[in-house]
């Protein structure tokens, strides 16, 4: 257990040292109220805020690069909320992720921070703000 414990201190020390903030633009607001419109069989108890993030990364070479994501953050700030990860799957083209406006995916990731939980979406690398291939 132990040695367990210190593996994972040591990786989570590791990877969360490479990534830095770039800059943070935020994006829509979203009524969990009108959410409850899409799925009426749910019922969304919180406002979200949607924030663009671009971020520094490292690449599969190990060389630092530029990449984006979403945060959804409900808007209730008195609370503390766990934090969600999504991670989409294959997009047409490199416009077609979290980050951008106007993608339908993002009312996904609304519900779910709409739910109580700060929703994290990368991009990924070769999409959105990265201009790998």
């Amino acid at each position: 257990m132990k040695r367990l414990f210190t593996l994972s201190l040591l990786l989570v020390t590791t990877f969360a040292s490479a990534q830095s903030i770039v800059s943070v633009e935020a994006q829509d607001q979203v009524s969990g109220f009108l959410l409850g419109f899409a799925l009426p069989s749910q019922t969304f108890p919180y406002d979200v805020q949607q924030y663009g993030v671009t971020y520094t990364t490292v690449d599969v070479f190990g060389d630092s690069t530029t990449a984006s994501g979403l945060i959804s953050v409900p808007t209730d700030r008195g609370n503390s909320y766990p934090l969600a990860v999504y991670s989409h799957g294959t997009v047409p083209n490199r416009e077609a992720v979290p980050s951008r406006t106007g993608v339908l995916e993002r009312n996904l990731i609304a519900g779910v921070a709409a739910k109580g939980m700060i929703t994290v979406a990368p991009d990924y690398l070769g999409l959105g703000d990265n201009d790998a291939p």
